[in-house]
C-alpha cells in the first residue's frame, strides 16, 4: 500500500468518524448530517476502486441503520421512516457500486490504451518506446539488488536484398516469423522488443555476459536452421542474423553507454562476417 492510499484511507477514516460523532451528539443529526456519509465513501472509491466502494457502503449502511436506532426508539419510527431509512441505505450501497465500477472501467480503459501504444502492431512484441522505461527499471533493480542486466541486439542480415527480390509483404512475414522465435527461444524471464525496423532486442534481467550469450547464440542457431518464405523458384529461403551483446554493470555504467556498446556490437558480428554473436568484448 503506497503513502497516497494511506493518506487517503486516514482521510476517509477521519470524515467517516467526524460525521459520526456529529450525528450522535445533535438531535436532528441523522436527518441534516447523514448526506455527509458520501464523502467518505467517495473517498473509499477513488482509493480502492469498486471493492473499496462497496465495503464502504455496507460499513456506512450498518453504522447509519445503528445510529438510527439509538436515535429514535421503535416506536417513534413510522412505516415511512422505516422505507426511508431502507431507501437511503440503498443510495448508498449503489452509489458505492457504481462509482467503483466505473473508475474501474476507466482505470482499465486506460491502461489498455497505454498498454496498446507500447506494442508493435506488426509482431505484439513490444515497441522501441517501452525499451527504455524497461531497461531503466532493470537498471535500477540490478543497482538495488547488486546484480546484472545484459541486453542482445538482434539485426537481419541483408534484409535489404530480401525485401528488394521478395517485396516488403514476405519482408514482414520474416519480421513476424522471427519475432515468434525470439519468443520461443528465449527464458519466460526474458523480454523480447520489436527495437525497430529489421532490428529486435531481448532485455535479460539478473543476467551476466556468459547467459545472456548462452540465449543470443541459441537465437542465431534458431533463425540459421528456419525456412523462411520466399517466392517463385525459391519459395523457400534461409535467413541469418548478427547479434550484439553488452552487460550492465560489467561493460557500461549508464543505459546510454550500454545501447551504444551493443549497437557498435552488431557492427561488429557484421564486419566479422555476419550470422554470429559478438559479446561487447571478445568475439564468442
Amino acid at each position: 500500500m503506497n503513502l497516497k492510499k494511506i493518506a487517503q484511507l486516514l482521510l476517509a477514516a477521519l470524515f467517516f468518524v467526524s460525521i459520526t460523532i456529529l450525528i450522535l451528539f445533535f438531535p436532528d443529526g441523522i436527518v441534516e448530517f447523514w448526506p455527509l456519509y458520501f464523502v467518505p465513501l467517495l473517498l473509499a472509491v477513488f482509493s480502492y476502486g469498486l471493492w473499496g466502494g462497496i465495503v464502504a457502503a455496507v460499513l456506512i449502511d450498518v453504522v447509519s441503520f445503528i445510529l438510527a436506532y439509538l436515535k429514535f426508539s421503535i416506536g417513534d419510527l413510522s412505516l415511512a421512516d422505516f422505507i426511508a431509512i431502507d431507501i437511503g441505505l440503498a443510495i448508498v450501497l449503489l452509489v458505492g457500486v457504481v462509482f467503483g465500477y466505473l473508475l474501474r472501467s476507466r482505470s482499465a480503459s486506460h491502461f489498455g490504451s497505454d498498454k496498446f501504444a507500447l506494442v508493435d502492431k506488426l509482431t505484439g512484441l513490444y515497441n522501441h518506446s517501452y525499451f527504455r522505461d524497461r531497461l531503466e527499471e532493470e537498471k535500477e533493480r540490478a543497482d538495488r539488488f547488486g546484480s546484472k542486466v545484459s541486453v542482445a541486439l538482434l539485426d537481419i542480415d541483408y534484409f535489404k536484398p530480401f525485401n528488394d527480390k521478395f517485396g516488403s509483404a514476405k519482408g514482414n512475414q520474416l519480421i513476424m516469423r522471427l519475432a515468434q522465435i525470439c519468443k520461443e527461444q528465449i527464458r519466460a524471464v526474458d523480454v523480447p522488443i520489436r527495437y525497430g525496423g529489421e532490428e529486435f532486442a531481448v532485455i535479460m534481467p539478473n543476467t551476466g555476459s556468459a547467459g545472456a550469450t548462452e540465449v543470443a547464440e541459441r537465437l542465431r542457431s534458431a533463425v540459421e536452421q528456419t525456412e523462411f518464405e520466399g517466392s517463385g523458384k525459391k519459395a523457400k529461403v534461409k535467413q541469418t542474423i548478427s547479434i550484439g551483446v553488452a552487460t550492465y554493470p560489467d561493460h557500461a555504467r549508464s543505459i546510454d553507454e550500454l545501447i551504444a556498446l551493443i549497437t557498435n556490437a552488431v557492427v561488429s558480428a557484421k564486419d566479422a562476417g555476419r550470422n554470429r554473436v559478438y559479446v561487447h568484448g571478445a568475439q564468442k
